[in-house]
């Protein structure tokens, strides 16, 4: 099993590996660095117009498909100027060129899926490429400032978490707020969201009414069996949301929010499971 790295830096353990190097378990080696620099055309360091004084900068991510092919991401310095930019594709054979109207400020990948996320800095753009495929889909745009734009991915849920300095997500044709999340977003389902315990919900999650209530089965002197569908919320996936059940003398005492959550003791059943 071999590991690839990158990040800015120049040299591991003295050796230059500009930016990209791949470890084995026993020794490193430079197997991409190469032909990526032939590939976009990158004069060696030292030549009149190089951008290798740069490339520490550069390459700041990288993912790996299932099928083995890698992907890495390229910025350049915030206040510089530097036609290498954008996502690159190695397929074993030969890179490609996958994205490059941009800088690329992360990306990541959900691995159950095979689909990769990447923000963008200059216009504050997420892209998702979808699985078997090579072509970027804007999914989202933020009012974000310059070069601000992270992501982390759920990968038991494949929700994707967007960070930086922005208060708002635009509507990706006129650009206009349609989404208050302040600094941080989450995408699940093809929807953003507020991501929970920003926004104020004064709603209480509650059943649908096709699932209806809780109900009592199976009810003897000292046992009753209670069952209940998921129930929803504004904000809140249902497989977040959690039950707590009471019980009391009469149903009276219990028929608010604030009655059961009142109760204390062997009056609780279950307390937020």
């Amino acid at each position: 099993m071999s590991v690839v790295v990158c990040g800015s830096f120049s040299s591991i353990n003295n050796p230059t590996f500009d930016s990209l190097a791949m470890w084995n378990g026993t020794t490193l080696s430079k197997p991409y660095t190469a032909s990526l620099f032939t590939y976009l055309g990158i004069p060696p360091a030292g030549v009149s117009g190089s951008y290798g004084s740069l490339l520490p900068s550069f390459i700041n991510g990288i993912v790996k498909r299932s099928n083995g092919d890698l992907y890495i991401s390229i910025t350049y310095p915030s206040g510089q100027s530097s036609p290498y930019k954008g996502i690159y594709r190695w397929n074993g054979t030969a890179w490609s060129t996958i994205f490059s109207d941009e800088n690329v400020i992360a990306i990541d990948i959900h691995t159950a899926s095979d689909t990769i996320y990447f923000t963008t800095g200059h216009n504050s753009n997420v892209y998702k490429v979808a699985p078997s495929s090579n072509t970027p889909e804007k999914i989202g745009v933020s009012d974000a400032m310059e070069m601000s734009g992270c992501i982390a991915i759920n990968q038991t849920t494949g929700d994707l978490y967007y960070g930086g300095q922005f208060s708002n997500m635009l509507d990706l044709n006129t650009y206009t707020p349609i989404l208050s999340v302040e600094n941080l977003a989450r995408y699940s389902g093809g929807t953003w969201y507020p991501f929970g315990g920003q926004t104020v919900d004064g709603n209480q999650p509650g059943f649908p009414p096709a699932v209806g209530k809780t109900s009592v089965d199976s009810t003897t002197a000292t046992s009753a069996v209670l069952s209940w569908g998921a129930a929803e919320d504004t904000y809140t996936d249902s497989s977040f949301l959690q039950y707590k059940v009471v019980k009391a003398s009469s149903a009276s005492a219990i028929d608010t929010v604030e009655e059961a959550n009142a109760i204390t003791g062997s009056g609780i059943v279950s307390d937020w499971n």
